[in-house]
């Protein structure tokens, strides 16, 4: 059963008064974690607007659905402005809100919907994921468990739990709601890799990589692939000396997201271990180009370089190493998965 509104109103109000402390650009610098899987939610929430009466949020519906998000949100505010008292224009508005990823106004929104009645299980996932996007993973964790206790068949909730703990470094945890999300939807292919991942932390590469050949294998006959699991299964394989079985899960990484750095830095890293110095070369020039603030690549390709010969070529990506190590922007390379992935 869920805490009376005004209790849950009060949660989300103190929470969106912290976060309009944060900049606007903290929203957007956690978009990847939406790429690692926290975008299924969205089908979720789509359920619960479907289910809404057809007049007057049609209109609204149809904006959404054809991904209009700003002028959706502009009829939402003007039919507030006339039912101020609607809980489930607020709600709309606040899934709206997140939709364009403005967790910070998604909370506000939410907070008050909450006054004038109590959060769906549904709309308790998608508040989660507004705390996803602002990397406070403490308290989407908090709104999941109480969404899979409101609602133990929720499959998208156990799912986002299990993403929400795997980022907590509650590994065990993590574990059973991924088999619980797999229990209540055996095809759910991202829980499936996730759960991958959850067996590599907890040191079993061997189940971690027929978790991953599973995932693999649920997703065949899929029109849109996902590119993690191959990705995660040359990953592993490479770090376990084994580049000649990494080598075509990582090609298929690459050829599935094409925008990915990480999967160009992987492949390359594999060539170069089966001695394709040109081939790696330029995979790793691609994901320098992909990931201009990362250092790791300038490095990779220096040494790439000086293998080939290419003396000068190799000295110019050493220096930019060395000066990207002294900037505060120089990080890793990101995981990025492509804008369309479903």
């Amino acid at each position: 059963m869920l805490p009376p509104s005004s209790a849950l109103a009060g949660c989300f109000r103190s929470a969106s008064r912290q976060r309009l402390r944060l900049p606007r650009a903290h929203a957007v610098l956690a978009a990847f974690l939406l790429v690692l899987g926290f975008r299924s939610c969205l089908h979720a929430s789509a359920q619960a607007i479907a289910s809404l009466s057809p007049d007057p949020l049609a209109e609204v519906r149809s904006l959404l659905a054809a991904g209009q998000l700003p002028v959706a949100e502009s009829h939402l505010r003007a039919l507030i402005a006339a039912a101020p008292d609607d809980p489930e224009l607020r709600f709309l508005l606040g899934y709206t809100l997140f939709k364009q990823q403005r967790a910070v106004d998604s909370l506000a929104a939410f907070t008050e919907a909450a006054r004038l009645r109590s959060p769906t299980a549904d709309e308790l996932v998608t508040v989660a994921s507004d705390y996803v996007l602002l990397k406070d993973f403490a308290d989407a964790r908090r709104w999941l468990d109480l969404a899979t206790r409101t609602s133990p068949s929720n499959a998208v909730a156990w799912y986002l739990l299990g993403r929400a703990d795997f980022s907590l470094d509650r590994a065990e945890e993590a574990k059973q709601a991924f088999l619980t999300c797999l229990r209540l939807q055996p095809n759910h292919v991202k829980a499936r890799y996730n759960l991958g991942l959850v067996y590599e932390r907890l040191r079993q590469p061997e189940i971690a990589a027929e978790t991953y050949r599973q995932a693999i294998a649920m997703e065949a006959s899929l029109p849109h692939q996902d590119s993690q699991p191959f990705l995660n299964l040359g990953v592993l394989l490479l770090g376990q000396e084994k580049p000649h079985d990494a080598l075509d899960p990582l090609k298929t990484a690459v050829h599935l997201a094409p925008q990915n750095p990480l999967a160009h830095q992987q492949l390359a890293l594999c060539l170069e271990k089966l001695g394709l110095f040109d081939q790696a070369a330029t995979e790793m020039a691609l994901c320098a180009k992909l990931a201009p603030d990362a250092q790791g690549p300038p490095f990779f390709l220096g040494r790439l370089y000086h293998r080939l010969g290419r003396e000068a070529e190799a000295k110019e990506q050493f220096a930019r190493a060395s000066t990207l190590a002294g900037t505060r922007s120089a990080g890793d390379v990101p995981n990025l998965e492509p804008a369309n992935s479903p």
